[in-house]
């Protein structure tokens, strides 16, 4: 309950505080009658009993508060309120009281939605926004109620915010194909979410995904016509999933059209970085075999091409020890023929 104080400056206000929090009754009432106690009193995070109650879910403390004069609209110097820790908690019965009772929505409710949508409190989030709260509300760090909702996989909760009018740009849709939440992707793309829009890296939702190994995104992106080609960042998403090993991506976007012998901006072929950044890692160098047994679109083959430093893929197995991937390139190497850098045969 984010560390909460209930600790007062007098022996009254502690057990207003600690009546509400612990859902005493009794002594809450005895402590409002005795008039020796200022109903608002808070610590010095500025946490107030009507906090603290709505934080533990009492709402019979919660309704006597109110009804003894607390005020709802008090904010923490986070800016949280009584409201905001309901619902975060998902008590639904205090967080519609405390609507009724003066809460002011248009300037706090924003927060009290993010941390909702955050929660997947989906019938909270309802109430919220029929009362007027902010889809497009930006805490401090610039998030909004639908990118947390995208980002933690709640799709009925973005359906909800999609719906009235939330709105985030291509920051839910990124952190979807991040995280891997395909339904969540689609159903971004569907309401207009543009499936190119990169990030300042250059990196696009297909990049990412692809580089993260999500399938099930990839294949919800490539409905929706995404750049195959060289991108801002210098690379294309095959190599974002040649570089870690995804075979069944790398074969998913030579299906769709990426060329297998686009460069990246440092002149190195797709199968050369996979191979270079695959020995380092385990035999998930077997995606370089990526021969095009997609589709009868490529001809079986496999590329003989120097690296920077002068050494075949072959040469460099050799040099690291890796024998099942000397094996296997040496299934597919003519010993006979040699090439020269960047040279495909």
């Amino acid at each position: 309950l984010h560390h909460m104080s209930v600790r007062k400056e007098t022996h009254d206000d502690n057990l207003l505080h600690n009546s509400s929090s612990s859902g005493d009754v009794d002594t809450l009432q005895q402590v409002l009658n005795s008039g020796r106690v200022r109903i608002d009193c808070c610590d010095s995070e500025g946490t107030t009993a009507l906090m603290l109650a709505s934080a533990q879910g009492h709402f019979c403390c919660v309704r006597i508060l109110v009804e003894a004069g607390a005020d709802v609209n008090i904010r923490r110097k986070s800016g949280t309120t009584a409201l905001f820790f309901a619902a975060e908690e998902g008590h639904l019965e205090i967080a519609c009281f405390l609507l009724q009772s003066g809460f002011d929505v248009v300037t706090n409710g924003g927060m009290a939605l993010f941390i909702a949508a955050q929660g997947n409190y989906i019938t909270i989030v309802k109430t919220f926004l029929e009362v007027g709260c902010d889809p497009n509300y930006s805490m401090s760090d610039g998030s909004h109620s639908l990118f947390v909702a995208a980002q933690n996989g709640h799709l009925e909760v973005v359906k909800i915010l999609l719906q009235n009018g939330a709105d985030d740009g291509a920051t839910p849709l990124w952190i979807s194909c991040q995280m891997g939440h395909a339904s969540i992707v689609r159903e971004l793309l569907l309401w207009g979410a543009n499936v190119d829009e990169a990030r300042k890296d250059g990196a696009t939702p297909l990049f990412k995904a692809s580089h993260k190994g999500h399938t099930a995104v990839v294949e919800e992106l490539l409905e929706f016509d995404p750049c195959l080609g060289l991108l801002a960042n210098g690379e294309t998403a095959l190599h974002a999933a040649c570089l870690f090993g995804h075979q069944e991506i790398a074969k998913m976007l030579i299906r769709a059209g990426a060329d297998v012998q686009l460069p990246n901006q440092v002149r190195k072929k797709t199968i050369v970085n996979c191979i270079s950044w695959c020995f380092g890692v385990c035999q998930r160098a077997r995606v370089l075999l990526i021969y095009a047994s997609v589709g009868q679109k490529y001809k079986l083959s496999i590329f003989i091409i120097r690296s920077v430093a002068g050494e075949t893929p072959l040469q460099l197995a050799e040099q690291l020890g890796y024998d099942s991937i000397i094996n296997l390139l040496s299934k597919f190497i003519q010993p006979a023929k040699t090439v020269s850098k960047e040279t495909i045969l």
